[in-house]
């Protein structure tokens, strides 16, 4: 009876084990699907700022965009291969590293 005991608690530890890295993956690598809503093509070449972070200038949207007021003024929206990037309003710093 002892062994069956050992197999029980290792197969209930493996479940668990495996619940909390699945949890973790799923949540760190599962992104939204890109809204529909108007979209708008960024033109490459991208300038690479430092880090992960790269540039485009889009002067339409410096009205809408967040500002040093206004953190999270902005509603756009950054897509690539149609999922959501973000956390949305990160700072720069965030990104770059």
């Amino acid at each position: 009876m002892g062994g069956f005991k050992l197999i029980t608690a290792l197969v209930v530890v493996l479940g668990v084990l495996l619940g909390f890295f699945g949890f973790i993956y799923f949540t760190k690598n599962a992104t939204a699907a890109c809204p529909s809503g108007e979209r708008v093509a960024l033109k490459k070449p991208y300038a690479l700022n430092s880090g992960y972070a790269y540039a485009a200038n889009l002067l339409e949207f410096q009205q809408i965009s967040d500002a040093m007021g206004l953190p999270t003024r902005s509603r756009v929206v950054l897509c690539e291969d149609g999922r959501v990037l973000g956390p949305a309003h990160s700072q720069h710093d965030e990104i770059r590293n």
